[in-house]
Parts: C-alpha cells; structure tokens; sequence
C-alpha cells in the first residue's frame, strides 16, 4: 500500500455506545469523484498520532473488479476522516 492521506467525505454510522463505523465515502480519483462503499472492516485500532486521538481502520472494497485493501484515519478531535493508505 503506499501513502494516500487524502481528506475525504464520510458516511458513518455511530452506535449507543459512541463507536464509529465507515460505511462509505467520497474520493477523487483522476479527477474523477468516486463513490466506495466500505464491505469490510478487517481490523480497528485507537492510538494517539502526535498527541491527536486517531481511530485507523484496514478496511477492503471491490473497487472495479479488484478487491482493494486501505486504511483509513477518524480524527477523533476534529471529525474528520482521511484516506492513509491504498
């Protein structure tokens, strides 16, 4: 995988208990926008990224036939989420 981290649009869901879950987002690819749905969570860890409270997630998708592994950072501070890894 090599280093993304771009900024991207997230659709999340969080259950009673606070805890977040991807579910699909926005990402400009060749200038082009692409919608990915998140079909699996394959790990989750919570860890502190230069004093910031981060969540990463090593997620995969079908993305045009292939099945792509990523990894995507929620700043826990800001709400924002980020693509790391692709």
């Amino acid at each position: 995988m090599k280093v993304i981290a771009m900024p991207v649009q997230m659709v999340a869901s969080f259950d009673d208990k606070g805890r977040v879950r991807p579910i699909k987002f926005r990402w400009m690819h060749r200038g082009e926008n692409r919608v990915i749905q998140v079909d699996q969570i394959i790990s989750q860890q919570s860890r502190q990224i230069a004093g910031t409270p981060m969540i990463l997630f090593d997620c995969h998708s079908t993305i045009d036939d292939q099945l792509v592994y990523y990894q995507l950072k929620y700043d826990v501070t800001a709400n924002t989420w980020i693509l790391f890894k692709m």
